[in-house]
């Protein structure tokens, strides 16, 4: 909430996800609170605030993407989890997802769907 109301285009918008993947969170535990406020519209995040939640949530796929490359470890722990995202990531887009975000969470999708061949 004090992001969205207090911090809002001050500093790079990924601060908050950023900070908790600094402090070591699991990055599949980011993506299941942001994927939970998403789908339960949890305030401030509705209506159109969503895709904050929407973009976060691409964006922590992403780190969590190169982090396991960087390591050599398996994709998203497992081809079940790589589904999961890939699911995810319609359902974000079918959800409002657009611009920039968007593009980036296709370009995501075909790189685990690559992968998963």
């Amino acid at each position: 909430r004090y992001a969205i109301e207090q911090q809002y285009n001050i500093g790079p918008r990924t601060w908050v996800p950023d900070l908790f993947i600094e402090v070591g969170f699991p990055h599949e535990t980011i993506v299941a609170v942001l994927q939970n406020m998403w789908y339960n519209n949890i305030a401030p995040f509705t209506e159109h605030r969503k895709r904050v939640l929407a973009e976060h949530i691409v964006y922590v796929l992403e780190r969590w993407y190169e982090s396991c490359k960087s390591r050599n470890e398996i994709l998203f722990a497992g081809e079940e989890n790589c589904e999961g995202v890939v699911e995810l990531i319609g359902a974000l887009e079918e959800g409002g997802l657009d611009g920039e975000a968007r593009e980036r969470g296709m370009e995501l999708k075909r790189k685990i769907l690559r992968t998963l061949r």
